[in-house]
């Protein structure tokens, strides 16, 4: 992932989302962050950029319950848009239920990471992910 891909969020706590803000700039990381509330409005985001012209992101963070389209449907709709599905997404997620990590790796997750319970927790995994999708690019 570029140093400046935009990140998309798709979650409906706003404090997870300012969590992970807060992280990315305590890093340096020059990233742009949008959050969509569900998978809906994310589906309809990704379609605007492409659509516009916009750069689509680099990165998907994903809550996995969410009222609405949770990130589980999100995933596996997104399989009906090949042009989304080159897009790393990662389940970050409070349920430590196999079951649930293993529907989300099935519907074409990345990764699926438990959400941190700390503000230095956050700025840890905001780190473990640049580096990570740095190393794949």
């Amino acid at each position: 992932m570029r140093h400046d891909a935009p990140v998309l969020v798709i979650d409906d706590d706003t404090i997870d989302v300012m969590a992970l803000q807060r992280a990315f700039a305590a890093e340096g990381l020059s990233h742009p962050l949008s959050n969509a509330r569900d998978g809906h409005e994310a589906l309809e985001m990704l379609r605007e950029l492409q659509d516009g012209g916009g750069e689509l992101p680099g990165l998907i963070i994903l809550d996995l319950r969410m009222p609405g389209m949770g990130g589980l449907e999100f995933l596996r709709e997104r399989q009906h848009h090949p042009e989304f599905t080159t897009i790393p997404a990662v389940v970050l997620s409070s349920s430590a239920l196999d079951s649930d990590r293993e529907a989300c790796h099935r519907s074409g997750a990345a990764s699926y990471i438990r959400k941190p319970e700390t503000q230095a927790g956050y700025t840890q995994l905001a780190r473990a992910l640049h580096q990570y999708w740095t190393l794949c690019e």
